[in-house]
Protein backbone atom coordinates (compact mmCIF):
# COMPACT_ATOMS: atom_id res chain seq x y z
CA UNK A 1 0.00 0.00 0.00
CA UNK A 2 1.63 3.12 -1.15
CA UNK A 3 -0.21 7.22 -2.14
CA UNK A 4 -0.41 6.88 -5.95
CA UNK A 5 1.30 9.90 -5.81
CA UNK A 6 3.98 11.90 -3.24
CA UNK A 7 2.25 15.14 -4.54
CA UNK A 8 -0.88 17.06 -4.43
CA UNK A 9 -2.30 17.40 -7.82
CA UNK A 10 -1.00 20.14 -9.53
CA UNK A 11 -2.84 23.54 -10.05
CA UNK A 12 -4.43 24.14 -13.56
CA UNK A 13 -1.90 27.11 -14.52
CA UNK A 14 1.33 24.54 -13.50
CA UNK A 15 0.08 22.33 -16.35
CA UNK A 16 2.53 23.81 -19.15
CA UNK A 17 6.11 23.64 -20.33
CA UNK A 18 8.72 22.22 -18.52
CA UNK A 19 6.75 22.92 -15.26
CA UNK A 20 4.40 20.05 -16.18
CA UNK A 21 6.88 17.48 -17.18
CA UNK A 22 8.45 18.38 -13.34
CA UNK A 23 5.01 17.63 -11.98
CA UNK A 24 4.51 14.50 -14.15
CA UNK A 25 7.61 13.16 -13.24
CA UNK A 26 7.44 14.01 -9.53
CA UNK A 27 3.50 12.51 -9.54
CA UNK A 28 4.25 9.41 -10.97
CA UNK A 29 6.91 8.15 -9.36
CA UNK A 30 5.22 5.67 -7.06
CA UNK A 31 3.49 4.15 -10.01
CA UNK A 32 6.65 3.98 -12.46
CA UNK A 33 8.50 2.11 -9.26
CA UNK A 34 5.77 -0.27 -8.55
CA UNK A 35 5.30 -0.90 -12.32
CA UNK A 36 8.78 -2.63 -12.54
CA UNK A 37 7.53 -5.21 -10.10
CA UNK A 38 5.83 -6.59 -12.76
CA UNK A 39 2.61 -7.21 -10.44
CA UNK A 40 -1.23 -5.65 -10.32
CA UNK A 41 -1.85 -2.52 -8.19
CA UNK A 42 -4.62 -0.35 -8.72
CA UNK A 43 -5.56 3.16 -7.05
CA UNK A 44 -8.39 3.81 -5.24
CA UNK A 45 -9.80 6.89 -4.05
CA UNK A 46 -8.76 7.88 -0.40
CA UNK A 47 -9.90 11.63 0.66
CA UNK A 48 -8.95 15.11 -0.01
CA UNK A 49 -6.47 17.31 0.50
CA UNK A 50 -7.49 20.51 2.64
CA UNK A 51 -7.54 22.56 -0.35
CA UNK A 52 -10.47 20.19 -1.27
CA UNK A 53 -8.30 18.02 -4.19
CA UNK A 54 -8.66 14.03 -4.37
CA UNK A 55 -5.73 11.68 -3.16
CA UNK A 56 -5.57 8.46 -3.68
CA UNK A 57 -3.97 5.11 -2.38
CA UNK A 58 -2.19 2.34 -4.43
CA UNK A 59 -2.84 -0.77 -3.30
CA UNK A 60 -0.25 -3.70 -5.10
CA UNK A 61 0.21 -7.58 -4.77
CA UNK A 62 3.01 -9.91 -6.37
CA UNK A 63 2.57 -11.11 -10.13
CA UNK A 64 -0.40 -13.43 -10.03
CA UNK A 65 -2.33 -11.98 -7.13
CA UNK A 66 -4.73 -9.74 -8.88
CA UNK A 67 -7.96 -10.70 -7.16
CA UNK A 68 -6.36 -10.29 -3.96
CA UNK A 69 -5.98 -6.03 -5.41
CA UNK A 70 -9.14 -6.29 -6.19
CA UNK A 71 -10.94 -7.75 -3.44
CA UNK A 72 -8.66 -5.27 -1.36
CA UNK A 73 -9.28 -2.59 -3.08
CA UNK A 74 -13.13 -3.02 -3.03
CA UNK A 75 -12.72 -3.07 0.93
CA UNK A 76 -10.71 0.28 1.16
CA UNK A 77 -13.18 1.66 -0.98
CA UNK A 78 -16.32 0.13 0.86
CA UNK A 79 -14.71 1.26 4.48
CA UNK A 80 -14.27 5.42 2.53
CA UNK A 81 -17.56 5.38 1.10
CA UNK A 82 -18.06 7.82 3.99
CA UNK A 83 -15.93 10.13 2.79
CA UNK A 84 -17.76 13.09 0.75
CA UNK A 85 -16.83 15.70 -2.19
CA UNK A 86 -16.14 18.78 -0.16
CA UNK A 87 -18.59 21.18 -1.22
CA UNK A 88 -16.66 25.35 -2.24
Amino acid sequence: MTPTSLTEPPRFDDLHGARYDELYREAHRMLWALNELDGPAITVPCGFTDSGLPVGLQLCAPSGRDADVLSAAERVENVLTEQHVPTH
